[in-house]
């Protein structure tokens, strides 16, 4: 684990601080720069389960399967600049109304109107239903990874960023 503020490697436990009403992982040499928050401790009750190993083999696959779904890791993606012309077009094409395509996608047809107006930029799993039904392709890699090259850690930390006034 790095440290937020400076950017080295946290050997053992990391502290928790705040500052200015954020919680950051750092280490003991940035601690000073904020509160330590006491860890929270809370009572756990146990839990007797009924099922079997097999069906808690199958429940804990399923749940990896559906982490695993991230379409976008590690891409930086961004939807078209004219998307809503796009959507506009591709449903005249098929010969639907703004209805018929809220319908067909199930989502209300306000959203639709929206969207087609350009009033609002559609979130990802709209985006995905919107591409699905209309045969259209409405994100596109800009060439960029999500992770920050800075220093000698890779990734950009709150000490790259911010000056520290020392007292």
């Amino acid at each position: 684990m790095e440290c937020e503020i400076c950017g080295k490697n946290i050997h053992g436990t990391a502290s928790t601080i705040t500052m200015d009403g954020t919680e950051m992982k750092v280490c003991r040499e940035c601690e000073k720069y904020g509160t330590i928050v006491k860890p929270k401790v809370s009572k756990v009750s146990p839990i007797i389960s009924k099922k079997s190993d097999e069906e808690i083999v199958k429940v804990a696959r399923a749940r990896a399967a559906q982490s695993s779904k991230n379409y976008f890791a590690g891409l930086e993606v961004r939807i078209v600049e004219d998307y809503e012309i796009k959507i506009r077009e591709a449903r005249e094409k098929k010969g639907w109304t703004q209805e018929d395509l809220a319908h067909n996608i199930k989502e209300r047809v306000p959203l639709i109107k929206n969207v087609e107006r350009g009033g609002i930029t559609p979130e990802e799993d709209l985006i995905k239903k919107l591409e699905r039904a209309l045969d259209i392709k409405l994100l596109e890699q800009t060439g960029q990874e999500k992770e920050y090259k800075s220093g000698p850690t890779k990734n950009l930390t709150l000490g790259d960023v911010v000056k520290i006034k020392r007292k």
